[in-house]
């Protein structure tokens, strides 16, 4: 029975890294492309009216 209990400890903390890293990822995923968007934004800009 404790060794049952152990593994679904580990198996939570496991999801919870999991999680974190997945939220950390997907945040610098969308950093990223709104950068980009933005600094295309940017540059059609100078093209139009530069």
């Amino acid at each position: 029975m404790k060794n049952m209990n152990k593994r679904g400890f580990e198996l939570s903390i496991n999801f919870i890294v999991i999680l974190i890293l997945s939220i950390i990822v997907l945040t610098y995923g969308l950093y990223f492309l709104f950068r980009i968007i933005n600094e295309a934004n940017t540059h059609s800009g100078s093209i139009l009216f530069g």
